[in-house]
């Protein structure tokens, strides 16, 4: 394949994975939120800044831009095995949480959560939805990550590669921010802490990563 069938192809991944993830996400809450009584008093889809902004742009944005790094570079030895665990840990993260909401005997109630230890539909499904999400993210920046490191050092892949990482780096620390906004309201519950914490747990590994990738790429460099 040449350099810019290449291009178009992994640009295409990326689109393509960018509007799974929002098809998926806020456009099922979207569905759901349409579908399902709400309770009075209770929050709504549109009340939470981390599902309408977080999945309706800043998850799409950061999945498509990591699909589209992975897609410009090859594959390293052992990438899927690291990746594979990172999305068993990923998951783990994702599940920890959505069992604490279940659990807290005053979490704050919403439309998906309409009384303690109760999801509706809309909340197994979100819960499965930021499960997997959780895996996903995960496995793709362990990939991407990993692939630039292997990469040649002038490369025009990487460089492409390594645009795409910024962009979504960006959108990550965007979710993070518009996430904690939502988990951490006027009363901080044990649900929304344990969000919080699971979110910090992710952010340091995923600075662990980079640090790795950035001294990979500097000892790549010296040797060259």
């Amino acid at each position: 394949m040449t350099r810019k069938g290449w291009c178009l192809q992994a640009a295409g991944q990326a689109v393509l994975a960018g509007l799974l993830v929002l098809a998926a996400g806020f456009g099922a809450l979207l569905a759901f939120s349409a579908a399902t009584p709400r309770p009075t008093g209770l929050p709504g889809l549109f009340d939470y800044v981390s599902a309408t902004w977080g999945d309706g742009l800043a998850l799409p944005a950061m999945t498509a831009a990591l699909s589209y790094a992975i897609g410009r570079l090859h594959a390293v030895p052992r990438e899927r095995m690291a990746a594979a665990a990172a999305a068993v840990l990923g998951a783990a993260l994702g599940a920890a949480t959505q069992m604490q909401w279940l659990r807290d005997d005053t979490p704050h109630l919403n439309w998906t959560l309409p009384r303690p230890h109760h999801f509706n539909t809309a909340g197994v499904y979100h819960a499965v939805f930021l499960t997997a999400m959780c895996a996903i993210t995960a496995a793709l920046w362990t990939a991407a990550l990993l692939r630039i490191g292997g990469a040649s050092s002038n490369s025009a892949g990487r460089r492409a590669a390594l645009a795409a990482i910024g962009v979504a780096l960006l959108a990550a620390v965007s979710f993070s921010i518009l996430l904690t906004i939502d988990s951490l309201p006027a009363r901080p519950t044990a649900a929304s802490t344990a969000t919080v914490v699971a979110m910090g747990i992710g952010a340091a590994l995923l600075l662990s990563l980079l640090a790795l990738t950035a001294l990979w790429i500097r000892r790549a460099h010296s040797q060259n």
